[in-house]
């Protein structure tokens, strides 16, 4: 994973690869920490060509903790496979996520 800083001081961090079971805990330990200690938090997905279930699970998780902190969670990147996996499991994304609409 890589983590910058973009020029609103909000965290922005890249997640490349699949956005499954597998990926989760190491991906929630990040998104964790650096969304508590700002007041919000990008997530840019690279190369995310699989995701499953948990994937949206956690998505989903950080996107309610964020609108209940009035908190930014924001999606951008490569995200058909999350679009995919969240329609499969009954989501409209555009519901439940923010998105960057410039790269999404």
């Amino acid at each position: 994973m890589i983590e910058t800083i973009d020029q609103d001081g909000i965290p922005e961090v890249i997640h490349k690869g699949p956005l499954t079971a597998v990926q989760i805990a190491d991906l929630n330990k990040t998104l964790v920490e650096k969304f508590k200690n700002s007041g919000g938090l990008k997530l840019k997905f690279c190369d995310t060509d699989e995701c499953d279930a948990l994937g949206i699970q956690l998505l989903c998780i950080f996107s309610q903790t964020a609108a209940a902190q009035k908190k930014t969670f924001l999606l951008k990147g490569d995200l058909d496979s999350v679009f995919d996996m969240a329609v499969r499991t009954g989501l409209t994304p555009e519901d439940y996520f923010l998105l960057d609409k410039k790269e999404s």
